[in-house]
């Protein structure tokens, strides 16, 4: 008779590309190191092509060692999903934990958890509960998860809260650990010289794909402002765009003529970001919304600090840590908050980035996710 499964996580992983596939590959990974038998099952089929914004749904890395990870779910065929649930029956795991990040995802999970409540546990793992750009759909969508689900976690006091104030129970609020699996932080001068980077200059690095809220248009706008006009502060942008470039582009002209932009347009794959935060002094984030961010763990791994915005997501693990600047999501705001990052000095921040990064590893995290869920 076969051992009886411990968890199984339903959401995006390899070969699907982007920060919440890759999480749950550590988190499979980091539950099995605890001695936990655990599979992932994921997508056949995540968005349709014509929805998709950015260039590819998937990564040409290699697929993790040591997981099981089959290609399951069609999030937008309910033939599928009467397979699948079948499927899980079978499998029979303990737990069953759901990845959800988009409302997008929200039909198909929750009417595969009603049907399965009474054989495991369903365990929903909340990166958004509201979308950043929300439409009556979404919201319609969205109600779907409040049924179905014995437990909720969130990865930031932000995401639990709106759950609770939704009427959500069972709600635990748990902190988005830092990966541990990627390339270590590498000297200054060897990642800017590896990128064409000046090396003196002082450069601050907006990461991520570009959307609307995250902010960008803010950030360009800032270096057109005083205090920070009159410096020789540098901007990268590392990102693919998932809107039109062209609301930006002229902003990112005035930049390249003055010599003050390094723009890399492109979906990072590990090497450069590798680089890239290694080149760079600061990590900005000037979204106009944020509910939590996995940008803020990779600033942590690679000791740098971090400005941002005053979104409850965002700034509540900046404040408790003492690991950067918090701003109001305005032009003026950046603009003299980085020149105040910058005449502070980044490294007065490194002792409080070393200190903080213990408290969140990924050891912790399972620890502590498979306690919410037995509790």
């Amino acid at each position: 008779m076969d051992s009886k499964l411990d968890y199984l996580i339903l959401g995006p992983a390899h070969p699907y590309r982007g920060g919440i596939a890759d999480t749950n590959n550590a988190l499979a990974s980091a539950l099995q190191k605890e001695g936990f038998s655990v599979k992932i099952w994921t997508f056949t089929q995540l968005y349709p092509n014509w929805i998709f914004p950015g260039t590819s749904q998937f990564t040409k890395t290699q697929p993790p060692e040591g997981l099981s990870i089959k290609r399951a779910l069609h999030t937008y065929n309910p033939f599928n999903w009467i397979r699948l649930v079948k499927a899980l029956k079978k499998e029979a795991p303990e737990q069953i934990l759901f990845r959800y990040h988009t409302p997008f995802l929200a039909p198909c999970y929750s009417y595969i958890a009603r049907r399965l409540k009474d054989h495991s546990q369903c365990v929903a793992i909340v990166d958004n509960w509201k979308p950043h750009e929300t439409s009556l759909l979404d919201r319609l969508f969205g109600s779907l998860m409040k049924s179905g689900f014995s437990k909720y976690i969130s990865l930031s006091n932000a995401v639990a809260n709106e759950m609770k104030t939704d009427g959500l129970e069972y709600v635990y609020e748990g902190f988005h650990p830092i990966a541990d699996n990627i390339p270590p932080l590498e000297p200054k001068e060897k990642a800017r010289k590896e990128l064409g980077w000046q090396l003196e200059k002082p450069i601050v690095l907006f990461y991520g794909l570009i959307r609307p809220y995250k902010g960008l248009d803010l950030l360009l706008k800032a270096f057109d402002d005083k205090p920070l006009k009159n410096t020789d502060i540098q901007l990268a942008v590392v990102g693919e765009f998932y809107e039109s470039r062209k609301r930006y582009q002229t902003a990112l002209d005035r930049l390249v003529v003055s010599e003050r932009l390094y723009l890399h347009p492109e979906f990072a794959s590990e090497t450069l970001t590798q680089q890239v935060f290694s080149a760079a002094d600061i990590v900005i984030l000037p979204y106009r919304s944020a509910s939590q961010s996995g940008i803020i763990p990779l600033a942590y791994h690679y000791h740098k600090p971090i400005i941002v915005t005053d979104r409850p997501g965002l700034k509540q693990i900046i404040e408790v840590d003492q690991t950067g600047w918090v701003c109001s999501p305005n032009a003026l705001a950046l603009s003299e908050t980085l020149v105040t990052a910058f005449q502070e000095s980044p490294k007065t921040k490194k002792e409080k980035l070393l200190k903080a990064r213990e408290k969140y590893s990924w050891k912790k995290f399972a620890q502590w996710l498979d306690t919410a869920c037995n509790s």
